[in-house]
């Protein structure tokens, strides 16, 4: 919550959001939820880190639990119809970092699995 208060409050001198990003398999979004909707109260914006080694349902529990607009990879929706569907209905925003996907293995050398997003 602290980390949202501070968001807030240092919004004049350029801060925009928070971001939430970490290992999707070992940390839930379940403790964070009170802190997202805060920031949504607040008109901080949310990112949450999703769907780059888990599954499209991590990425549509960050979308519902976290309200976020933008998602830190998500390459999982394509395996999903219904997530994909949400992300580009809602105009989220997925930012995709090739460097960090190569390290995870969440993308092949080629590239190619970006081109469905």
């Amino acid at each position: 919550m602290e980390v949202v208060d501070l968001a807030n409050k240092y919004r004049s001198a350029g801060v925009v959001g928070i971001d939430l990003a970490g290992n999707e398999h070992n940390y839930p979004y379940a403790p964070h939820v009170a802190a997202f909707e805060r920031a949504l109260e607040l008109g901080v914006h949310r990112t949450v880190h999703a769907g780059e080694t888990g599954s499209a349902n991590s990425v549509l529990q960050a979308i519902e639990l976290c309200h976020a607009e933008r998602i830190g990879h998500g390459y999982a929706i394509v395996d999903d119809p219904v997530v994909y569907d949400i992300i580009h209905s809602r105009d989220i925003h997925l930012e995709c970092c090739l460097t960090s996907s190569l390290h995870t293995n969440a993308v092949g050398n080629d590239f190619n699995d970006f081109n469905d997003l």
